[in-house]
């Protein structure tokens, strides 16, 4: 039994590991990529994440957008038309068990 915890601990360690080398790598593309890339949670519909981005092509640091109830949406003509009808289409396609509907990219032109 207590090998078994043991093997169950050290398996723990290395996902945790993992998935911290992960998160690393994920926050090193947001925070260097020229594309503004942000993470909605679409349960409570608020930005997780915007990348720093945002402040060379609109002017706001990542949490000025973060504190805005509609984000980056009110600040894109079309986006939150877009975005809804994005959403609408991967629930009903998760719903249908396609897995590969959780994460959507997408592509808005801005203009200023």
């Amino acid at each position: 039994l207590f090998a078994l915890m043991r093997a169950g601990a050290r398996r723990r360690e290395q996902v945790e590991a993992a998935l911290r080398k992960s998160s690393e790598h994920l926050r090193l593309i947001g925070e260097n990529s020229a594309d503004v890339i942000w993470i909605r949670d679409l349960a409570t519909d608020r930005l997780l994440f915007v990348s720093p981005s945002v402040h060379r092509l609109l002017g706001l640091i990542p949490e000025e957008i973060m504190a805005t109830p509609q984000g980056l949406m009110v600040l894109v003509p079309g986006l939150a038309d877009l975005a809804a009808e994005s959403v609408r289409l991967r629930v009903a396609a998760l719903a249908a068990g396609d897995e590969s509907a959780r994460a959507w990219t997408g592509t808005a032109e801005l203009r200023r």
